[in-house]
Order: structure tokens, then sequence, then C-alpha cells
């Protein structure tokens, strides 16, 4: 999945960013230089950052994961992000794994996005398998289609522990509950993640042992770490 022009063009976009590129720009100029597809594009737009932001995250993920092991019983899930992952490496469709270690999936630009609700089922069983003694609250946004339906649907699958809330925008809800209240956040969104004190990968917990059975995960982290940005 990692093609040598794939692996260059992360690499230079890194590159980019890191030194103060707006990264609209240094996206497009890697994109028409490498003659990118809308797949690995989309890999590089949500997937590579910048060295201050990796850092950041890792900071926050560590923090989550501290409060997990200590007890902290509450976390809020960003519903679709969280979902849609986990299904997409079910099925072993393309996973990125972040320049910050966070999963991503491509669903939206494979035209995958629309999910069966026997997929979200199976994705919440092993929600529930991963977390049982947690308290869980899915977050769901009105604008996205049947999203209390489909959000009511995963709590019943869950079990006693777990509730959901329709929000207006997930985002600014996450970001609050996890500085006001201390709550742990389960997401990969970037404008969430930039700014939540307290994050976890729940895509990785409860999928991990599938993901190594997956050809098409392009790992960003181990790209631009293993060898510190040296693409010339």
């Amino acid at each position: 999945m990692s093609s040598p022009r794939l692996i260059r063009s992360i690499r230079e976009y890194r590159f980019l960013i890191d030194r103060g590129y707006n990264p609209d720009s240094a996206l497009r100029l890697v994109e028409n230089r490498y003659v990118l597809s809308r797949l690995e594009r989309d890999i590089l737009y949500r997937g590579v950052h910048t060295k201050r932001h990796d850092e950041k995250v890792k900071a926050a993920f560590m923090r989550g994961m501290r409060e997990l092991e200590q007890g902290n019983p509450n976390i809020f899930i960003d519903f679709i992000n969280v979902v849609t992952t986990i299904i997409e490496i079910i099925d072993r469709s393309v996973i990125s794994i972040g320049s910050d270690g966070l999963l991503r999936d491509h669903a939206r630009v494979l035209g995958r996005s629309k999910k069966t609700t026997e997929e979200i089922r199976n994705a919440c069983r092993l929600i529930g398998k991963a977390l049982p003694d947690k308290r869980l609250v899915l977050v769901s946004e009105k604008n996205y289609p049947y999203s209390e339906l489909k959000a009511g649907e995963c709590t019943r699958v869950i079990g006693a522990n777990a509730y959901y809330i329709v929000v207006d925008k997930v985002d600014s809800y996450l970001i609050k509950a996890s500085i006001e209240e201390k709550i742990i956040v389960a997401t990969s969104d970037s404008v969430i993640i930039e700014k939540a004190p307290l994050i976890m990968d729940l895509p990785y917990m409860v999928a991990r042992d599938r993901l190594s059975l997956n050809e098409n995960v392009v790992d960003i982290e181990d790209i631009i770490y293993g060898l510190e940005n040296q693409f010339y």
C-alpha cells in the first residue's frame, strides 16, 4: 500500500508544514508534484501533521491512558468517527496510522461512508467488550442521517453502561466536556484532538488484533519518525 511515491510525498508534505508552509498550499503542491489520487491525498490530509501537533496529541493521549488506568469511568465517544473506523478495520479497508499515532479511516473518499445496521451493531459489540466497566456516552451530530436511531441502537447493543446524546456540533461539545468535566474523549478528529486534554484511540483498542491482518495499512508515523524526514 505504501508505494515509494506515496512515502516520498508524505515526507515532503511533513517537511513543508513543519517549516511554516500553509497546509492547504503545501498539500496542493505535493499533490500536483506526485500526481496523488483522491485516496492518497486524503491519507496526507488526515494523517500528516506538524511535529508540534504530534507532540501535543501524544501528550493528551498519555494523559487519557493514565486516567483510564486510574479508574476514570467516563468516556465520551465521537460516535460516527469511531464506529466508521472500527468497521473499516474489520473490512480490511484502507487505514492510516497518523503521524500523531492515531488511526484514521478513509471511508469518505472510498465511497464507504454509509454503514449497515448490522455493521454498526458489530462495531458496538466490540466497544462494549473492550470497555465493560466504563460509562460510555455516544455523541452524535443532528445533521447526520438517522443519527439518533443509530446511536440508540448502539447503546442497546453495548448494554447498561451506555448512553447517547445528539448535539448540534460534536467537536465543540466533546472539547468542552474534556476540558471542564475531565472526560476522556475517543476520536481521531483533528479539531477535537488539538484541544481536548484527554483522548484515547478506541478503534485501536478494540480492533488491534484485526489491524495486524490488514495489508492496507499506511503507517505514516513510522514513515516520518522511522527516518526523521530523510526524503532526499
